[in-house]
Formats: structure tokens, C-alpha cells, sequence
């Protein structure tokens, strides 16, 4: 019997990604094959990449196909993606699966994701009644394969993607008993950290799968978010210690600048003409200025989770070391230094001008003209004081006329009168 871990990479960025997701894997010590599934997008240098690390590759491209389901698709091509990721049950040579988004990173060995049975999988975090297709178990079928393809050409999906037209197949899933209904720590979306964060510090040291939901990915910025920087760190510790001698750094980004001292180097980004040189600073605990010159030093680290990393990328990969901050446990920002505008913002003066003195009133005057305002009563031609509409509108708009009839005194007057 035949277990195997599956992903999918569409380009090389996911390709990077699935690389990353492999060795989480085995670093963690999982006893299954490793299967990734690649498109024609992926680069020759990616693909011997991924060849070098799973037990096994193949190439989706439904051009390739004959059959007439396929032959159905190219009539549909908003389900390419789709199509390219339900590909996974055709992997038969297995006898079960559990598929992993790119985007997926291990923190703790998952292997008895196989005690489970077709289709076991984590709640979405934004409608608990679907489930979240990062993560699934499965049984690889030819004629579940073919099923899902005709129930998505007779069907589509409700959102555009895989995730949609998978629980419209499996539409019984909510109602299924407990065992199909994976606990959230084998699919914690990284947004989960910043909505709940008491319980993401209570059951942390739980978790065994992260999955960076969301349009930026870990091979596109560093852990400079602290609402998740210490996965962001693990992800590249594993990066650096067992892709960056093999890996050219245009494949992933280079790092967005933090708040902090700072130190500048000159970065290659991947979004910009490979002929392009931008120079973007990095957050540090030093206050040297280095070059991308300058040679980087060993400097091992431990992650949250225990391992350690490698020595730093060399110097002339233009990528710097980026273990040289700290990383913190998520600590939500604190406002206590925080007080109201003593003057409002050019942008928002201008609009609140309209609807409390009146566009014969010059912005330059704006403040003294407020001053002169007697209670709740305006200077000047009535007929351009703003209706009790226009007020509403304004407020709901985020626009309050603070300075005038809004002001806190004049609502305070209000509720006075409406208690006497």
C-alpha cells in the first residue's frame, strides 16, 4: 500500500514554494512519497529542481489529452486551473493521498492525516460550512477524476476555483461525522494569527500545517509581518539552508523593507526588469551600513519549532541575510499614544468645508472661520448651511463636520436638551 503527499506548481514561484513544502516534510520525518504536479510554466532548472526532491513528478497539460472530456474543457478555459488541480486523483498508483497547497508549509509531522478517509478536510475559516481545499485526503480514481471533470463542465464553481467546484462535489461534507472534519491546526491560514490572537498563543505550539492564504506569498517578502513572522522565518531558514545554492534568487522576491534601524544593499527584485538594480533597506539591530559587497558571516539561529539553520546565502547572490533580526511571537500593535487631529488633513478640510461652511469660505480661512462659530449656529448666508440629508450623508461617508455642528460640545448640547 502506496501513500503519498501531493502538491501542484503552476509557475516557478509555486514551484519554489512546493520545494519548501517538500523539505518541511522531510524535515519533520514523514514516511510518505512525495508527488508534485507541475505544469508547462515551470522552468527546466525548477523541474530538475523538484525531479532532485520528490520521489516523483508529471506534467499536467491538458493539450496533451485526447479524450473526449478534455477535448470539453478547452470550451471552458475558466476551469484551466481547476481542471490542472483535480488532476490529482489520477495519481492511482497511489492508494491514498493528501493533497497540499504550495502555500503550505509543515511545522510538525502530519502523517496521521492517512488514518482518514476521502473527502477529510479543514473548515474555511471565512464559511465554516465549506472546507478549505489547501489541505484534503483522497482517494486517487480514475472515476472520481472523470466525475469531477463532467460535474464541472455541466456545474462550474461557485467562486472560480477548485475550492468551490470541490465542495459542490462533495456536498455532503458538512453533514458528515467528525472524523472528515479536520482540526484547524492541519490548515491554520496565516490571517487566523491576526483575527484571534489569544488562541493562536494558547494553541500554537499545536499547529502542524500553516498555509499562507492571500495574494502575497513566503518566496515574495521576508518575515518582516510580525503577525506571522516566525513562519515566515522558518519558511526561508528552510529556504536558505537547502534552495539557495541551487536556486537563482529571481525566483523570489527580495525583502520589504521594516520599520527599524536600517541598513541598505543593493537587491535584485523579481518584480522589476532583470536589468534593473533598486536599493531597498532592511531592518537590523545594527546601525552599520553595509554593501551587498560586504561578505555575510555564518550566523546560525533558532526558529520557534527548534531547528536550526544553515550559514547565510554568499554575498554575491545579492540576497542578505535576513536571520539577523529578531523574530517576536505576535504582539498586536498599541495605540496609547494616540490623540485626536488638532487639525484635520488638507484632503478631508477641503471636503468638510462643503458641508459645514459653505464653498464661498476659503480653505486658508478654514480655522478661523470655525472659531467664530457660535454654538451650533453658522456666520453668514443660511442657505449654504447643509441640509439634515447632507449632514447624514457625511457621516455615513466617515466625514462628520467636527468643527461645526458636529463638533463634540454641540452634541453634548444634544443630548443634554433630549434628557431634560
Amino acid at each position: 500500500m502506496t501513500e503519498a503527499w501531493v502538491t501542484l506548481a503552476t509557475s516557478d514561484g509555486y514551484a519554489v514554494g512546493a520545494l519548501v513544502l517538500a523539505h518541511s516534510l522531510r524535515v519533520q520525518g514523514t514516511t510518505r512519497k512525495l508527488h508534485c504536479m507541475i505544469t508547462t510554466s515551470v522552468s527546466q532548472q525548477l523541474r530538475e529542481e523538484l525531479a532532485a526532491t520528490f520521489d516523483a513528478i508529471s506534467i499536467v497539460d491538458v493539450l496533451d489529452s485526447g479524450d473526449t472530456a478534455n477535448l470539453r474543457l478547452i470550451s471552458r478555459p475558466e476551469l484551466g486551473v481547476t481542471f490542472t488541480k483535480i488532476h490529482c486523483w489520477r495519481l492511482t498508483q497511489y492508494t491514498k493521498c493528501v493533497f497540499l497547497d504550495a502555500d503550505c508549509l509543515v511545522l510538525q509531522n502530519p502523517d496521521e492525516l492517512f488514518d482518514h478517509d476521502e473527502l477529510s478536510a479543514v473548515a474555511d475559516i471565512g464559511w465554516p460550512d465549506c472546507f478549505n481545499s489547501g489541505v484534503f485526503v483522497y482517494r486517487p480514481s480514475e472515476q472520481t477524476y472523470l466525475d469531477i471533470l463532467n460535474f464541472a463542465l455541466e456545474h462550474g464553481s461557485f467562486d472560480g476555483g477548485d475550492q468551490g467546484l470541490l465542495n459542490q462535489f462533495f456536498k455532503g461534507w458538512r453533514d458528515k461525522p467528525p472524523a472528515f472534519r479536520l482540526p484547524f491546526i492541519y490548515n491554520m491560514t496565516s490571517g487566523a494569527i491576526y483575527t484571534y490572537l489569544a488562541a493562536y498563543k494558547k494553541y500554537a505550539s499545536q499547529v502542524k500545517i500553516v498555509h499562507f492564504l492571500g495574494p502575497i506569498k513566503p518566496w515574495q517578502q521576508l518575515p518582516s509581518d510580525v503577525h506571522f513572522s516566525e513562519h515566515l522565518a522558518y519558511w526561508w531558514s528552510l529556504f536558505r539552508s537547502r534552495l539557495s545554492s541551487s536556486i537563482a534568487t529571481s525566483h523570489v522576491s527580495s525583502p520589504r523593507s521594516s520599520p527599524s534601524t536600517q541598513r541598505t544593499t543593493e537587491l535584485i527584485f523579481s518584480r522589476t526588469p532583470p536589468s534593473a538594480t533598486v536599493s531597498t533597506t532592511i531592518a537590523t539591530s545594527t546601525t552599520t551600513t553595509i554593501s551587498a559587497s560586504t561578505p555575510f558571516t555564518s550566523n546560525e539561529v533558532t526558529s520557534t519549532y527548534g531547528r536550526r539553520s544553515t550559514p547565510a546565502i554568499p554575498s554575491h547572490r545579492g540576497l542578505p541575510d535576513p536571520f539577523r533580526m529578531r523574530v517576536f511571537r505576535c504582539v498586536p500593535p498599541t495605540y496609547e499614544a494616540w490623540r485626536p487631529l488638532r487639525h484635520p488633513p488638507t484632503h478631508l478640510a477641503q471636503q468638510m468645508a462643503v458641508f459645514s461652511l459653505g464653498p464661498t469660505v476659503q480653505l486658508c480661512d478654514l480655522n478661523a472661520a470655525c472659531s467664530e462659530i457660535p454654538g451650533v449656529a453658522f456666520e453668514g448666508d443660511q442657505s449654504s448651511a447643509p441640509t439634515d440629508e447632507e449632514r447624514m450623508r457625511a457621516w455615513e461617508v466617515g466625514h462628520p463636520d467636527y468643527l461645526g455642528a458636529d463638533a463634540y460640545e454641540n452634541i453634548q448640547k444634544a443630548i443634554d436638551h433630549a434628557l431634560e
